[in-house]
């Protein structure tokens, strides 16, 4: 209280927080030792128990050259610091975001034309940070050619008439890579006529570009296929007279052919997964549930950390870890252990980027019964060999196609 203050019965040093304590002392010679004012902010013990922070300001008064006292003022500043405490945070958390999903995020100043990059958004364009020229020149100038005219035309609708910015183009970075960027933006306009600004966020999309250009491939093979049969049976059934018969004979068959194609994918015994950095299970696909080491109802949510043994998870996540780092395909050949039998299984990894966050698409295949069969078919020729010796008999065989003979 304050007359403990004036009675000397509580002195305002005991009240600083022990980690701040040994840094105001300094702080505040260093200010008088240059006859300026110093401007503090620590923590203090409160009455009631609690810490409180404090902002101070002060200066000191001298006499002759010699300090006689100081005088300032202080403040609660508690709530303002809880408040740039979370600020900073919520900072903190949206960078990781940007970071994590590849995005980045750009500022134009559309008075003054300078326009602002993070960080995230210089790397998605092959940049140093820090090394944007900040005009608009010089981000056309990343812009694949093909593509200036058209991000040039959205840009300029944004601007002029308060349509949002929503553009996929091209860049090619200074190391000559090209890649795929999918821009978004809106102009915001200041209260009481001030400036205007365009803002708006970049990711890149290139991974999710070649699979869709892959997904079109594999749809339009399917349509040449189906094209083709439907003109192979068109042709067969010109012979008939009937046209209407011959129309709905030719739509029975395509029907027929896509039925069949749709139940040959249902029937594929792979086993299809996406798996994230984490080893978590995103989601299952496959018409063998036997082959899965949970009901699929009990595997999604969950990492292969909880439901396999810990050489088999550690097996899995060490190529989960090389495809994330190396964004290249693996093929690999692994045991498990399913409802007491041991399967062997062959997968194909890839990275995969349709779950917003790093993951990989594994496709796995059981070969339990191909890998018996190699081993009894090595068991047998290592029989037959041991057979022939021991009989000391041997055998050739003749390629009456290549005309050539072997000898055991």
């Amino acid at each position: 209280t304050r007359r403990q203050f004036l009675a000397d019965e509580v002195s305002f040093v005991e009240l600083y927080h022990p980690d701040d304590a040994a840094q105001i002392a300094p702080q505040v010679d260093a200010a008088l030792a240059e006859r300026e004012p110093f401007h503090l902010r620590y923590r203090i013990r409160h009455r009631d128990g609690t810490w409180r922070w404090i902002e101070e300001v002060g200066v000191g008064v001298f006499h002759g050259g010699s300090l006689a006292y100081l005088e300032g003022f202080l403040q609660d500043v508690t709530d303002r610091h809880r408040t740039e405490q979370e600020l900073h945070e919520s900072e903190r958390q949206r960078r990781i975001a940007l970071e994590a999903g590849a995005m980045g995020t750009w500022d134009v100043d559309l008075a003054t034309g300078e326009e602002l990059w993070d960080e995230q958004q210089e790397r998605l364009f092959g940049l140093e940070p820090g090394t944007f020229a900040g005009r608009e020149a010089s981000f056309f100038s990343f812009v694949h050619p093909d593509d200036r005219e058209l991000v040039r035309r959205a840009n300029d609708r944004c601007m002029a008439e308060g349509v949002d910015f929503d553009e996929v183009f091209r860049i090619i970075r200074p190391d000559g890579e090209t890649r795929w960027i999918a821009g978004e933006g809106r102009v915001v306009r200041e209260e009481h006529g001030g400036g205007a600004r365009m803002i708006g966020v970049c990711r890149d999309i290139t991974d999710r570009k070649a699979a869709e250009d892959a997904l079109r491939e594999m749809r339009d093979d399917l349509e040449q296929r189906v094209s083709e049969r439907t003109a192979e049976l068109v042709n067969a059934n010109r012979r008939l007279s009937d046209e209407v018969r011959e129309r709905e004979e030719a739509e029975l068959a395509v029907r027929r052919e896509q039925a069949r194609f749709r139940s040959l994918l249902a029937t594929i015994p792979d086993v299809v997964m996406v798996l994230d950095g984490d080893g978590r299970y995103r989601e299952v696909f496959t018409s063998s549930p036997e082959l899965l080491v949970r009901p699929r109802g009990q595997l999604i949510g969950h990492t292969i950390h909880e439901l396999l043994d810990a050489e088999a998870a550690g097996d899995v996540q060490a190529v989960i870890d090389r495809v994330l780092r190396e964004r290249l395909p693996v093929t690999t050949e692994y045991p498990l252990m399913i409802r007491g039998h041991r399967r062997s299984f062959s997968a194909r990894v890839v990275p995969y980027s349709g779950e917003g966050v790093p993951a990989v698409l594994w496709v796995a295949r059981d070969v339990t019964e191909q890998r018996v069969a190699e081993q009894e078919l090595r068991r047998s020729r290592e029989l037959y060999a041991s057979a022939e010796r021991i009989a000391h008999l041997g055998h050739f065989e003749r390629d009456f196609e290549r005309d050539t003979v072997s000898w055991s």
